[in-house]
């Protein structure tokens, strides 16, 4: 069935892709329609209106609300799956892919490390008033400790990674294995939030 409409079609490819459990993709795809529905203006959109010219302009538009070409480049990619999508079910007849014309590389950002007299300023402050605060302060430093382990994996971390003086664990985002040896900083910040009857090395997340 065509879908003259294309974000009512865009819609629903962001709702089929939430139910199959790609919230991330969903989320990306939502926020590109949305700065699609805010440089056209309108409630609807027809397919043939997409053209190169029109791509140009919502890329100009962009650019000028102060996107980077790396966010840029997100949000054309995920316009131009459902596009795809769209012509390769039949929802739009188009025959002229109007994405041709353009080159999307990711561009190499800048590395900015955080100097080790920061990280030292960090570990001095007295911060026992705030407990929050502490936490806060002794996972950034575990976190620095590890090599930048994400939050997501450390958040997730148990006993049952620890295997004497390593941490053993499986990224949630890659699946890769990693093996980072225990420092005494690090035996000191796990010996500090060690919890009796928790499995978890910090209280970050629920035991269930």
């Amino acid at each position: 069935m065509k879908r003259i409409d294309a974000f009512a079609y865009m819609q629903e490819y962001i709702l089929d892709k939430r139910e199959i459990g790609k919230k991330n993709t969903a989320d990306l795809c939502s926020a590109g329609k949305n700065r699609l529905k805010a440089y056209w203006k309108e409630e609807t959109l027809k397919w043939q209106q997409i053209t190169p010219e029109f791509l140009d302009g919502f890329i100009h538009y962009l650019k000028t609300e102060g996107l980077q070409e790396n966010s840029i480049n997100s949000y054309i990619s995920c316009i131009r799956a459902m596009y795809n999508k769209a012509v390769n079910i039949e929802v739009t007849s188009q025959s002229a892919n109007p994405f041709r014309h353009l080159r999307l590389h990711r561009k190499e950002t800048e590395k900015r490390a955080v100097p080790e007299t920061v990280i030292e300023e960090i570990a001095k402050l007295d911060l026992k008033y705030s407990p929050e605060l502490q936490l806060a302060a002794a996972l950034f430093i575990f976190s620095y400790l590890t090599c930048g382990i994400p939050f997501a994996d450390l958040a997730r971390l148990t006993w049952d990674n620890v295997h004497d003086d390593i941490i053993i664990y499986k990224r949630i985002k890659t699946g890769t294995l990693v093996c980072i040896g225990i420092t005494p900083g690090m035996k000191n910040l796990l010996k500090r939030y060690k919890q009796k009857d928790s499995k978890r090395l910090f209280p970050i997340l629920p035991e269930n």
